[in-house]
Order: structure tokens, then sequence, then C-alpha cells
């Protein structure tokens, strides 16, 4: 995954949009969990997934349907009505960093404002993505670490 742009949604929820080249399937990330089994988060190429559900237990979360994630060793494990949950939890699990985003890889729903994906990404491509796209859109400079206008 790669931005393409990025802007700020200002509103009840503030929120980081990002337009991507293509955003990875479920299928690609690789997930690791709590040591529980409880909590498991995907990454890959700064996109994040992440589902709240035991593969020994059903869940009622996605009116109980299956999703089978890739694990770190290899291997598979299928959760039956996991719930989403958010990258604060992630993030105070020991997972991440990562944020909250609205993402797109369409570039007409990028441009006329169109319905995001709720999603999270890491903190690293989130960060990038407002130092190349968001901060300069508003006519700003870094000067050391502290952003100042263009004169």
């Amino acid at each position: 995954m790669n931005v393409l742009n990025a802007k700020i949604r200002w509103g009840d929820t503030d929120r980081i949009q990002l337009l991507v080249d293509r955003i990875p399937k479920r299928e690609e990330l690789v997930f690791e969990s709590t040591a529980d089994n409880a909590f498991w988060y995907g990454e890959k190429d700064g996109y994040v997934m992440f589902y709240s559900g035991h593969p020994d237990k059903k869940g009622r979360g996605f009116s109980g349907r299956s999703f089978k994630l890739n694990t770190k060793n290899n291997g598979t494990v299928t959760l039956v009505g996991p719930y989403d949950s958010s990258a604060h939890t992630a993030n105070k699990l020991g997972f991440g960093p990562c944020v909250d985003v609205a993402i797109t890889d369409n570039k007409n729903t990028y441009r006329n404002d169109g319905v995001f994906i709720a999603s999270s990404a890491t903190k690293e491509t989130a960060e990038k993505a407002i130092k190349d796209y968001v901060i300069s859109a508003i006519g700003l400079k870094q000067v050391g670490y502290v952003y100042k206008p263009y004169k």
C-alpha cells in the first residue's frame, strides 16, 4: 500500500483521510495475537487490521461470519463472530503503534469527499502522509522540529 495523498477531515470525529494505490486484503496480512489468543493484530505495508475474538469461542460479531487469518508461524486461525476493535485497544495491548484513519483507493471518492472505509494504519504511515501531503497543503514548512508558515 502506497499513500498517494492525504488530508484531514475535520468534524465530530477528526480523521486522517488517505488515498492509496491499493488496500491490502485480509489474506495478505500476517496476524499475531495476545498471549490468551483473544486479540489479533495484522499489518502489511502500513495497513492495519485487528479482531477481538478467540479461535475456540464463537462470537456474535459480524453476524457470526468466519474470518481466516494467516499467523506469524505460517499457520492459520479461524475466528467465528469476532468483533472489530480500535487502534487505541491495539496500542494498549502492545501492538502498533497505529492510528484510526479513513481510507480509499478510489480517486473520485477522495476528490469528492465520498464514503471512505474506516480503517487503521501504522503511526509511521500516518505521520509520513501528514508530513508529505497535509503540512505542505496548509502552507507550512518544517524548521527543525517546528512547522512554520512559508513567507
